[in-house]
């Protein structure tokens, strides 16, 4: 049985993965695994020796200072009877 805090924390991270790869950042749109929930990308003018990401708007008002590129894969064994 989950508490809220384990459920709270479920959804966020699930607000904030974006199942796509790779993303562009150009005006783009993109779902996140929490049902309803979208993350918008957009370019904006900049510091031109500034890192690349520093000119990326997250949904019109957050800089990204960040990133980490990570690849998630499961792998299951199924149990024997």
């Amino acid at each position: 049985m989950y508490t809220r805090s384990q459920k709270n924390v479920e959804r966020w991270i699930a607000a904030h993965m974006i199942p796509t790869y790779p993303i562009d950042f150009n005006s783009q749109t993109y779902p996140t695994l929490l049902d309803g929930t979208y993350v918008q990308f957009d370019i904006v003018k900049g510091d031109p020796n500034a890192p690349e990401l520093s000119n990326v708007l997250v949904n019109k008002d957050i800089r990204i200072v960040g990133s980490k590129e990570v690849r998630i894969s499961f792998r299951y064994r199924p149990t024997s009877r």
